[in-house]
């Protein structure tokens, strides 16, 4: 913690550093180290040069995706922001993480989602299959699988802050009906999401993309069921084999969504459905 500011009114700021960094090809505003007062927001703009894109943009070093924009609410501690760049239409080169082996169930999902741009790793040796996923998250990996669309809707969302990295791609499936949120103005984007929320935002994608959903499985096969308003969704995502189950008749449709578990749904939604 940065020693703190001037006394204020009898009291005193308490200051923190937030260090932000770019590689070649392109720069972060504000860059260096930045001071900012204890509770308040801070937001960093990544901008690619000429012939460069946003290659992935680590925040205290775990990735937040190839975002133009970052903002640290309501900082209570240091933090640090790093951009790296590639050059225009460059095709991520798969590099076998640590913790990614060949003969992992998920090997070949995630080396596809890598090589695709959707995914990135949490450093640059690293993948953390195991860890979970955030409902901004997969909103944003789908909204950059449609080449970052722009979306002139008002933002219904209360809990999506205007300069979020998730801002532009939930307020575009929110326009589309591809994403639904808790009420009329609470999305929870930092919440973890479940492998039937997961399903459900993948078969409206599917609708809008115009992709064929009438695949549907009777879920007879499984001991646990989804919730009712997503039993059409998930029994779409079994029939079309974009979810399986996890053996001895679990299906765990409210359990939530490993990295691993996002990397296979969305290879094989784009391998069975998209095509």
């Amino acid at each position: 913690m940065v020693p703190t500011g001037g006394a204020t009114g009898g009291g005193s700021t308490t200051y923190y550093t937030l260090t932000a960094t770019a590689g070649g090809g392109g720069k972060i505003a504000p860059s260096g180290k930045v001071r900012v007062s204890r509770n308040s927001d801070k937001t960093f703009t990544v901008t690619p040069g000429d012939g460069y894109e946003i290659a992935d943009v680590l925040v205290d070093g775990k990735s937040v995706g190839a975002v133009d924009s970052y903002t640290f609410e309501r900082v209570r501690a240091n933090h640090t922001i790093a951009a790296s760049f590639q050059a225009e239409g460059q095709r991520p080169v798969w590099y076998p993480f640590a913790d990614v082996k060949e003969d992992a169930w998920y090997y070949d999902s995630v080396k596809d989602i890598y090589e695709r741009g959707l995914m990135n790793g949490t450093s640059k040796t690293t993948f953390s299959p195991e860890l979970a996923t955030t409902r901004g998250m997969i909103v944003t990996i789908l909204w950059r699988l449609e080449q970052e669309p722009e979306s002139g809707a008002a933002m219904s969302f209360t809990d999506v802050t205007a300069g979020s990295y998730c801002f532009d791609a939930v307020r575009w499936a929110a326009e589309h009906e591809i994403v639904k949120g808790y009420t009329a103005t609470a999305f929870g984007p930092a919440d973890t999401i479940t492998r039937q929320e997961l399903a459900a935002i993948l078969y409206r994608y599917a609708r809008y993309k115009g992709a064929d959903v009438s695949a549907a499985d009777d879920l007879a096969a499984f001991t646990d069921r989804p919730d009712g308003w997503a039993e059409d969704a998930v029994k779409w995502a079994v029939g079309a084999g974009v979810l399986s189950g996890k053996g001895s008749g679990v299906l765990d449709p409210k359990g939530r969504a490993t990295r691993a578990e996002v990397a296979a749904m969305l290879h094989r939604f784009l391998s069975n459905t998209a095509n």
